[in-house]
């Protein structure tokens, strides 16, 4: 009896111990088996140049936009923003390519009815405001809103970036419209205000060309006129004398062509025109046109500028400048 209760005790001691040891082992596995825990670094930690990469490689360009077509003092203003969160650099402004060699420039496109003119954006932001992100720039374009007293409605269409030149964040918000109605403006007053309304071919092949002019004034134009013809080389504008020749450039000072005047010395003498008429100015020259583009060299348009002179005192002279690019033509 005695030896089986030593036995039995015997038994239940050597128990005992293998369950202390198997708990003890199963605890230190477990602390083996413990990761060490991921070391995720904090925003704040990032390089600043990494979280921009992080942000969207796209919305660091710049991204210009019309924002507003008003009206001032009877003209017709666009103002233009560059909404992106990076800047234009020069060469959007104008760039070089060489294959084929050419000077591209970024224009601004308007539309007045359908009358289309253009102006180099490098003019109207000569300060280079839209370099910046958030830049605006205020473009009064010298166009009135109306053409005369019985004008009731005038549709303004503006373009930035007019042939997309620029590499922009969104290509798809340049273009704004808008109508003027009759009533947002008071009437206008008596005025004699004779403009250049369109610079036309007049030949098949683009060479030759003629400045059609209108009186949108209430009055009748009386006096003498006379033209002035600029031609954009070289990054600024150059006089095409009465007559004479201008080889067009690029900013690398190589040909693009020739801009030649027609004109005569002095001016188309005395002219009567009606509120509402238009006329050619090619009447007042031996030609049917008043100047040519020639000796193309490179595939690239040519920004034409004519100015009017009038000898009536009483004429609007506020609006007397029309620009448009010509494009290249074989």
């Amino acid at each position: 009896m005695r030896m089986a209760t030593k036995i039995a005790r015997w038994i239940f001691v050597v128990s005992l111990s293998v369950l202390l040891v198997t708990v003890v082992s199963f605890a230190g596995s477990e602390e083996e088996e413990k990761s060490e825990p991921i070391n995720v670094p904090k925003p704040s930690q990032i390089p600043r140049d990494k979280q921009v990469v992080q942000q969207s490689g796209r919305s660091m360009k710049p991204d210009l936009t019309v924002t507003e077509i008003q009206e001032d003092n009877g003209k017709i203003v666009v103002k233009i923003k560059n909404v992106g969160l990076g800047g234009l650099k020069d060469s959007d402004y104008s760039t070089y390519s060489e294959h084929p060699r050419q000077v591209r420039h970024s224009f601004v496109e308007l539309q007045v009815d359908g009358v289309r003119s253009t102006k180099p954006l490098v003019e109207i932001d000569s300060r280079r405001a839209l370099s910046r992100p958030g830049g605006e720039v205020v473009w009064n374009t010298g166009k009135n809103v109306w053409k005369d007293l019985l004008d009731t409605r005038t549709l303004v269409v503006a373009t930035v970036d007019q042939g997309n030149l620029i590499d922009e964040a969104n290509e798809n918000n340049n273009t704004l419209r808008r109508v003027f109605s009759k009533g947002e403006l008071p009437a206008p007053r008596s005025s004699v205000d004779l403009r250049i309304a369109e610079i036309k071919q007049v030949d098949p092949s683009y060479t030759f060309f003629d400045a059609e002019l209108m009186n949108v004034g209430n009055q009748e134009f009386q006096g003498d006129i006379s033209l002035e013809l600029w031609a954009w080389s070289r990054g600024g504008w150059q006089r095409v004398r009465d007559g004479g020749r201008v080889v067009v450039t690029d900013t690398n000072g190589e040909m693009v062509c020739w801009v030649v005047s027609h004109l005569q010395a002095g001016p188309c003498t005395y002219r009567t025109i009606p509120p509402g008429e238009k006329i050619s100015f090619a009447q007042c020259v031996r030609e049917n046109y008043i100047f040519s583009i020639s000796h193309w060299t490179k595939r690239e348009a040519v920004s034409i500028k004519i100015v009017l002179r009038t000898s009536n005192a009483r004429e609007n002279r506020s609006n007397n400048e029309f620009t448009k690019a010509i494009p290249y033509h074989d």
